[in-house]
């Protein structure tokens, strides 16, 4: 675009064949014409131009009736975009007797140029060529050329431009930009800048500075982020206004090309962070139009990443539209619903909307100081008062904080005041307090040793109950008498046990065994073992069987324990009742009936046998007429048969604390195979205690084992 329009009474521009307005005197050449005179047309200079260059065109009086004729002004963007070489040539002439003894051309662009004058060079910048490799682009702006009046004939002034270098480039110049000026116009034009690089000076410190304040909070109080969000919006603004300041002295057109596209990402950058720290300022839940927002943020961002230079304006604008359409909207409905906060962003729009206008118009009008100054009122509308809104929350929060230490001052002088009266109330009653614990020791040294007074005798009735209940307990000569390769693992929980084994010899082959666990442990489980023992021996004088001595059994205990109905108590016993034949063809003969306690047999393969018993208990609840079942075992060599109670299973242990567990247990006695008894025996045992290590024993322990003789 033209820079700045030709001021009245400069330029004429005329095409060819066309008539001037004071005189009708045609030019000869049939070219457009710059004439030097009284009489302008604004802001139109016409060209000719041509793909490629020759040496030939530069000359005054060559043939360029089919190049192309367009308004530079309009026309240069839509006929020159894409070209990467071409030739321009411009035709002027000084009216006779001008005023005007020169004036000066401007170019401003990313690539490279030379400039003839009647076939003569007079201004080179970089090396255009229509080639890759000797091309040499630059970036021009300044050095304007001077052409003075030589006489009154009409002169061609040549450009050979070329950009190959930047063919992937996104600039915004991808043609020259021509301006013709008067001397004094340039000087003033010059003078002109100092304002605009002042302006944007003053902006971009202001939000640079502002931007710095708000990071630092951020890093002293990270749970805040709306100074992180104010850092992001502010910083991009600052580095932009920092980026046009030194846009005019940048020489490399790779450094310029970058920088340009670096303003172009920091925009959308701060629009996204503002338009997030108002969602979030207001706690605003992200609805559809936000992310309508991010995504045109989003395509601005790939326009610029895959150099998309068709759409970019119209992305632009969208942008621009959305944005400001989004927060406008976003204000107007926090004030209607008011947030806190809301009309500081409302005003800091309104602001920036009423300003904006203002300074359009005057730009418009060439009243360019004032419309900067407006401009920058402008740009800081939205974070002055957004800067004055946190402000003020920052007030608030230090008011708050002031009153919340002096709350704490007065209740921390309560509090020693309190702690004060205390100690006071302490230290009086310490020499009571000390008198009463030392009656209260005296009385507890009395109630302890009448404890163990207690417990003594408690523990000699049970030691003494223990002699009882092991004198009723079988003796091992005796069984030695009869059974062969056998073992018993007995452990009671307690002093006493509720675990009992019962022995009865029929005769030198024969013999009845029971392994039995009563209800409960202890003392309670040792009582009920008595009156179990003093049932099988009575039972056992009227049957032989197994099964008939259970069910004999089974009805005593109900008689004596009175458990007539459902109410009584549930007190009985889990059995296994074996009958153990030794015959004379080398067999060992076991007839075995159980109530709720199996029977494991080994057999020589290694493998496990369960023979289940009877689903019910002796005594309790089981009716009067409960029948056990009978069954008949035959052991052969290197098998054998295994009888116990559920307090090894059950018990819990090992570092993580689970029960043993039946799994476990039948495991371990198929482990055990061809090992002898005493083998068995101090396995099992040794497994046992390495399995509680440590823990308390949760049951009585019984178990009985039996291998083939």
């Amino acid at each position: 675009m033209i820079g700045k329009a030709l001021p009245p009474d400069s330029l004429v521009i005329k095409l060819g064949g066309i008539e001037q307005k004071k005189d009708d005197q045609k030019e000869e050449h049939g070219g457009p014409v710059i004439i030097f005179g009284q009489h302008t047309l604004k802001e139109k200079i016409y060209v000719k131009f041509k793909l490629g260059f020759d040496s030939s065109y530069c000359s005054l009086n060559y043939n360029d009736s089919d190049w192309k004729s367009i308004n530079y002004q309009l026309d240069a963007e839509k006929e020159l975009k894409g070209k990467r070489e071409y030739t321009l040539r411009l035709y002027y002439r000084f009216v006779p007797k001008s005023a005007y003894a020169s004036f000066l051309m401007e170019l401003d662009h990313i690539g490279a140029s030379s400039v003839f004058l009647d076939n003569k060079l007079i201004a080179e910048n970089g090396v255009p060529s229509n080639r890759l490799d000797t091309e040499e682009c630059i970036v021009l702006s300044q050095s304007p050329i001077s052409i003075s009046k030589k006489d009154d004939s009409l002169h061609v002034i040549v450009i050979h431009f070329s950009n190959l270098l930047l063919k992937q480039s996104a600039s915004t110049k991808p043609y020259p930009n021509i301006e013709l000026n008067k001397v004094e116009d340039y000087i003033i034009t010059e003078e002109d800048k100092k304002p605009v690089i002042l302006f944007l000076a003053c902006i971009g410190a202001f939000f640079i500075a502002l931007a710095c304040i708000h990071f630092f909070l951020y890093i002293t109080s990270r749970d805040n982020k709306f100074n992180l969000y104010y850092f992001l919006f502010l910083a991009p603004l600052g580095l932009v206004c920092c980026i046009l300041i030194i846009f005019p002295y940048v020489e490399s057109p790779d450094i310029y090309i970058f920088l340009e596209r670096f303003v172009s990402f920091m925009v959308p950058v701060a629009l996204c962070s503002l338009t997030v720290l108002v969602y979030n300022l207001f706690q605003l839940k992200y609805n559809w139009y936000f992310y309508i927002m991010m995504v045109v943020y989003s395509c601005f961002f790939l326009f610029n990443i895959f150099r998309f230079e068709e759409g970019k304006m119209v992305t632009n604008v969208i942008m621009f539209l959305f944005g400001y359409t989004g927060l406008t909207i976003i204000a107007f409905v926090s004030v209607i619903k008011k947030r806190h906060g809301a009309n500081y962003l409302g005003l800091g729009i309104i602001g920036f909307t009423v300003f904006l206008v203002i300074a359009l118009v005057m730009l418009t009008n060439d009243s360019s100081e004032l419309g900067l100054f407006f401009l920058a009122l402008s740009l800081l509308s939205i974070p002055l008062f957004m800067s004055a809104f946190l402000s003020k929350q920052f007030a608030v929060i230090n008011k708050s904080l002031k009153d919340q230490l002096r709350n704490n001052a007065e209740l921390a002088e309560k509090t020693i005041q309190q702690e004060k009266e205390k100690k006071e109330l302490l230290e009086n009653q310490n020499i009571i307090l000390e008198q009463q614990v030392q009656e209260r020791t005296q009385e507890i040294v009395v109630q302890k040793q009448e404890l163990q007074l207690k417990n003594q005798e408690i523990t000699d009735s049970i030691l003494y109950s223990k002699h009882i209940q092991e004198a009723l307990l079988p003796d091992f000569i005796n069984m030695d008498e009869v059974l062969k390769n056998y073992f018993i693992l007995y452990k009671p929980k307690d002093i006493v046990s509720g675990d009992f084994y019962w022995f009865k010899k029929i005769n030198e082959n024969e013999c009845l065994v029971a392994i039995a666990d009563c209800t409960g442990h202890g003392v309670p489980g040792a009582l009920m073992s008595l009156i179990s023992i003093e049932q099988l021996e009575k039972a056992y004088l009227k049957f032989q069987t197994p099964s008939e001595i259970l069910e004999e059994v089974n009805n005593t205990i109900r008689l004596t324990l009175k458990q007539n109905d459902l109410n009584s108590a549930k007190d009985g016993m889990d059995i296994a009742l074996f009958k153990v034949s030794y015959n004379q063809n080398q067999t060992t003969l076991i007839n075995y009936s159980g109530a709720n306690r199996p029977c494991y047999i080994i057999k020589m393969d290694a493998s496990l046998e369960e023979i289940k018993a009877t689903k019910a208990s002796i005594g309790g609840h089981t009716p009067v007429n409960q029948k056990f079942e009978s069954h008949e075992i035959l052991l052969h060599k290197g098998e054998g048969v295994y009888f116990f109670t559920d307090g090894y299973a059950d018990q819990f242990g090992s570092s993580k604390n689970k029960k043993l567990t039946t799994k476990r247990f039948k495991e371990l006695l198929i482990s055990l195979n061809g090992k002898t008894t005493n083998e068995q025996k101090k396995q099992l045992f040794s497994f046992f205690e390495d399995w509680k290590s440590g823990h308390e024993q949760i049951d009585d322990v019984l178990v009985f084992g039996l291998l083939h003789h």
